[in-house]
């Protein structure tokens, strides 16, 4: 923003997340305050439903009880790889960033050398002919969201290559809710609980749950804000272990758009517990942010 050099804490854009200033860091060219307005009133997150808002802009652009897909309905899916074996699954929502579950790295500033990421590819077992087609791309940064969030964007050191099997995965309006009961679709490489397609690509559909009825079925027990949205219920049907940063993609027509990634500790597909997953809409503003203001990787 022009006129605003400096490190100092601000909020211009009236960013719902905090104040926020530039660093002298190349490598993080803005970040979040850790600090409160001053007589500003405590703002708390509202429990209730989000706005009645549209999530589909329409335009040209491992999971329990789920089955095997091909690559065209999860060319947007990418295998965040440590060391050799998969660690977490992610969106590839433009050319070099991707969207994922913040709690798959250590910190903000993992070791990066020991990461890759995996596009274009459903079957991720070693020596397959589809194995042999993937993009290998490494990680330039990993930037974590607002406290509180559990996202994080990747950036990747090189776009990814335009292919068949390789696309972007579009991101929702911000602020907008999905109808309780819609299908939704839920994607990933993570534990299968014995029935079968290890390492292959899966998908399980699962109907969004309101936030109230979500808070309900958990039994009061956990604390569903609007920064969370609910999927699922049925038993065998979830988020399991390696799932996590996989997307939850709800479609109308030929659009889908990505509104949840799945996050760590909340067990495996359990009956009348639907899946709590981040709720992307909540964080859109954030994301664009991110695309504008931090550098392209090769002039760091």
């Amino acid at each position: 923003m022009a006129g605003l050099e400096g490190s100092y804490c601000r909020n211009p854009d009236k960013d719902k997340h905090g104040l926020w200033c530039y660093t002298n860091n190349s490598a993080l060219p803005w970040d979040y305050c850790n600090i409160k307005p001053c007589e500003a009133p405590q703002i708390n997150i509202p429990l209730g439903e989000l706005s009645s808002v549209g999530c589909f802009v329409h335009k040209r652009t491992r999971i329990v009880g789920g089955g095997p897909v091909g690559i065209s309905d999860g060319s947007w899916m990418v295998s965040i790889q440590k060391g050799s074996q998969h660690w977490c699954g992610g969106s590839l929502i433009r050319e070099e960033w991707v969207l994922t579950d913040r709690q798959c790295f250590s910190s903000c500033v993992p070791e990066l050398s020991e990461y890759r990421v995996w596009l274009g590819v459903s079957d991720i077992q070693e020596g397959t002919p589809e194995w042999s087609k993937r993009q290998e791309v490494n990680i330039a940064h990993v930037i974590c969201g607002p406290e509180g969030s559990s996202l994080a964007l990747i950036r990747l050191s090189t776009p990814a290559l335009p292919a068949d099997n390789v696309h972007t995965l579009q991101l929702p309006v911000a602020g907008c809710s999905i109808p309780e009961g819609t299908m939704c679709k839920m994607y990933g490489w993570g534990e299968t609980k014995g029935t079968g397609h290890d390492d292959l690509l899966k998908a399980v559909d699962l109907p969004i749950v309101s936030n109230e009825r979500c808070r309900e079925m958990h039994r009061g027990n956990l604390h569903i804000t609007n920064t969370k949205i609910c999927a699922g219920g049925r038993r065998n049907e979830g988020v399991c272990e390696r799932d996590y940063g996989g997307p939850l993609v709800c479609q109308d027509g030929e659009i889908r758009v990505i509104v949840g990634v799945s996050v760590h500790g909340r067990g495996c597909a359990r009956a009348n517990q639907p899946g709590i997953f981040i709720n992307v809409p909540f964080y859109t503003q954030w994301i664009y942010k991110v695309f504008k203001y931090y550098p392209n990787p090769e002039i760091i």
